[in-house]
This record gives C-alpha cells, structure tokens and sequence, in this order.
C-alpha cells in the first residue's frame, strides 16, 4: 500500500489553529508530508503512546541511516496523552518528502509550514 499523505497548513499571523484537529496516523503505511525545511509536526499521544519516528532514507557512508525517534524535551519516549510540538529538520538531511511512522493508532499528527 502506499504511505498516506498529510496536507501541511501554512501558518499566518492572524489564524489560529486547534491542534486537536490533526489526523489519525496511518500505522499500517505510514505518513507523509512536504518538508520546506521549515516544516514541524505537532503530534498528539492517546492513553497508550507507542513510539512516532522520522523515517530516513538517505545513505552516509553507503549505509541506510536509522530512523529517527521523536522525544520529549528531557529526552525521553513520549508520554501518554500528551500534545508535542517538534522540529523536522532540513531537507538536506529528511528529505522533501518526510516519512514519519508511529505505533499506536490513537496517535494523531497535524503538520505546519511557515
């Protein structure tokens, strides 16, 4: 199956947005969204957290980078019921196209651009 796209909202400085409108991720296939460089996600754990990572395809080295695990500010897996905000990176490194993968379908993403 293919990876289940996602709509970035651009943000402007005289619109708000309710986070809590984000979309259910796709844990079957997965999601994607465009990455301007200045892209962040917002991603919102249900009562089971599960594990949301940036899935890297580039090589260094001739090898397949890892993927990147989202964590909390103090480093640590995400937490239940939370509502986080995070930085995606530049395209250099994830990308034009971001994969991100996560393990519990209650988990829901919203993507902005600025």
């Amino acid at each position: 199956m293919a990876v289940t796209p996602v709509a970035a909202v651009g943000l402007g400085r005289n619109r708000a947005f309710d986070t809590s409108l984000g979309v259910v991720v796709d844990v079957a296939n997965f999601n994607s969204f465009a990455n301007n460089g200045r892209t962040f996600l917002v991603i919102q754990t249900g009562a089971t957290p599960g594990t949301v990572s940036y899935v890297v395809s580039r090589k260094v080295d001739g090898k397949t980078v890892a993927d990147v695990n989202v964590l909390d500010s103090a480093g640590a897996a995400l937490a239940a019921s939370k509502t986080y905000v995070v930085g995606v990176g530049g395209a250099a490194d994830y990308g034009d196209i971001v994969t991100v993968k996560a393990t519990n379908a209650s988990t829901k993403i919203m993507v902005f651009q600025q």
